[in-house]
């Protein structure tokens, strides 16, 4: 069916399967026919390489002959409160590599390794090899929480401690809520007379 397109476009056609990333609603049936698309299928862990290249805004024809990586990055923002069935990843591609020919030495993903042989002649020889290719790096972080009433009172008192609130606050509960908010408004405050009107009155009696 493709011996007439070239080779790089018969391997994006090529499946990568994240195992990882099975959700429990997922049957290995769908698995069988499922294949990744941000708009039909977006939770099934099976990718085309091709696409993956194109999510990322890459030219895949381009990329296999010069070599590239690719970061698949798997986000899970999951709300413990809700059902389970609301915690789902959120696929992202893109491209990890330096591809400016200007600022790297060897754009693109490419290493060498050697064979070595004995030539009939038994002359030891061996072949070098660069070979190019696309790097796919799988990169999988998130984060989870769910509400709990003991570290929310917590950090509201610490809150309230480091802003120095805590003890108007307290103040304002015991002179104003408690039953007995007399009895502590009498300890708290201390009345007294007028330095300067008694001070009077002593002068005007010794006249």
């Amino acid at each position: 069916l493709y011996e007439d397109l070239p080779v790089s476009w018969n391997v994006s056609l090529f499946c990568f399967f994240c195992r990882r990333n099975i959700l429990p609603n997922i049957s290995s049936t769908y698995l069988k026919t499922c294949i990744f698309n941000r708009q039909t299928d977006p939770y099934c862990p099976i990718f085309r390489l091709g696409d993956i290249v194109h999510e990322a805004g890459e030219d895949f024809q381009k990329m296999a002959v010069e070599g590239g990586v690719m970061g698949i990055q798997i986000r899970w923002d999951c709300d413990l409160d809700k059902s389970d069935s609301k915690c789902v990843p959120t696929y992202t591609f893109r491209r990890l590599d330096n591809k400016n020919p200007n600022n790297n030495v060897a754009p693109g993903y490419n290493f060498r390794f050697a064979k070595y042989y004995k030539t009939p002649d038994g002359v030891e020889s061996r072949t070098l090899i660069k070979a190019y290719g696309i790097r796919f790096d799988v990169m999988v972080f998130g984060r989870a929480g769910k509400f709990n009433i003991i570290p929310t009172l917590i950090n509201v008192g610490s809150g309230l401690a480091l802003l120095g609130l805590a003890t108007v606050l307290c103040d304002c509960i015991v002179l104003y809520c408690m039953k007995k908010r007399n009895f502590y408004r009498e300890k708290k405050y201390k009345f007294v007379d007028d330095f300067d009107l008694v001070s009077g009155d002593q002068r005007s009696s010794f006249d």
